[in-house]
């Protein structure tokens, strides 16, 4: 039986660290205080990745009245636009699907005249679609969250 593909194969963890700090929209406090909440034992791994992220620019440090404040750069957005890119484009299909609703609605009571039906068997078809797909999108994002736990690594 082959083996089940997870979040974590298809993720390094320094994705998913620039990930993390993309979701929580940066970190505020030091590296031993953020390798702590990401469950790690020594700051070394967590170190090490941070200052890889910054060397490629994808993170910056900032000071700031409470301390120092980690935050992903634009570079590093597009670094990981693959994982924020869904949640953005499933938004802006549900927007659009109320849009393409709500102009069956206006042929259905008469203010112009379309074919109602159609439209409207559409547009709550497209609402399923697009609810799946959240609900879908969030299930995937719940198991690259999982992914937080250190493992030993050099």
């Amino acid at each position: 039986m082959p083996k089940k593909e997870t979040a974590e194969d298809l993720v390094t963890r320094e994705t998913w660290l620039l990930y993390y700090l993309w979701k929580i929209k940066g970190f505020r406090g030091s590296i031993s205080a953020l390798s702590k909440e990401l469950g790690y034992k020594d700051d070394s791994s967590v170190n090490k990745k941070i200052n890889k992220l910054k060397q490629k620019e994808y993170v910056k440090e900032e000071q700031a009245k409470m301390g120092t404040v980690l935050k992903v750069t634009g570079k590093g957005e597009r670094k990981i636009i693959f994982l924020i890119l869904p949640r953005y484009t499933l938004n802006l299909l549900l927007v659009l699907t109320f849009i393409y609703l709500c102009w069956g609605l206006l042929g259905l009571f008469g203010i112009f005249y379309v074919e109602p039906w159609n439209i409207l068997l559409i547009g709550i078809i497209s609402i399923c679609v697009t609810g799946f797909l959240i609900w879908s999108y969030r299930k995937s994002e719940e198991e690259l969250l999982k992914i937080t736990r250190p493992e030993s690594e050099s």
